[in-house]
């Protein structure tokens, strides 16, 4: 019972699917964002503190978290405006925007895996590393994206009732058009 609610959560299958067909809101959702933006913000705070050896101060972990918890919103709000206004250009089943915010929701478990290996990424050239002197970190990256780019699109699929090819489609020219901005604006 225990395995098959966890392999709903990670494959985003049996009722948290029909949650996202539904349309209906579960608390699952914020709490994935929640947990994702923990692994974030203790990430950002351990890799800070790495060096000193001081005892631990909660309140900037407190302060981290917090903060990590806001960018990651800020991804979802962003994503899910990107993912919601493909789905109505392209015809898909008509949604409200706080249902696909809260079915993306459910994708942000790698998402917050592959900001932490971000972090770590970070940390290692501020050291004078490389990531190919780290492969673990890289494949770790590669990783935790394409499976989020797959819960997207099963997602994305999911509300709209896309075919998965469309959904692929859909996706893949939200994050060209996300790329494109960040290769612009900087990031």
């Amino acid at each position: 019972m225990l395995l098959n609610w966890l392999w709903d959560i990670v494959a985003i299958d049996g009722k948290i699917a029909a949650s996202i067909r539904e349309k209906r809101s579960l608390l699952l959702s914020p709490l994935i964002v929640f947990v994702a933006a923990q692994i974030h913000g203790l990430a950002l705070f351990y890799y800070k503190n790495a060096a000193s050896t001081d005892q631990v101060n909660i309140a900037e972990a407190a302060f981290y978290v917090v903060f990590g918890y806001m960018a990651v919103i800020a991804s979802q709000l962003g994503i899910a405006l990107l993912l919601w206004g493909i789905g109505k250009v392209l015809g898909g089943a008509a949604s409200r925007f706080i249902d696909v915010f809260i079915a993306v929701g459910y994708a942000f478990l790698p998402y917050g895996v592959l900001l932490a290996a971000n972090t770590h990424y970070n940390f290692l050239q501020k050291a004078g590393g490389s990531i190919s002197g780290s492969p673990l970190t890289g494949l770790v990256m590669l990783s935790a994206f394409v499976y989020f780019l797959y819960l997207l699109t099963k997602v994305l699929h999911l509300l709209t009732g896309f075919p998965m090819k469309r959904a692929v489609v859909c996706v893949a020219v939200s994050f060209v058009f996300i790329l494109s901005f960040i290769y612009l604006v900087g990031y």
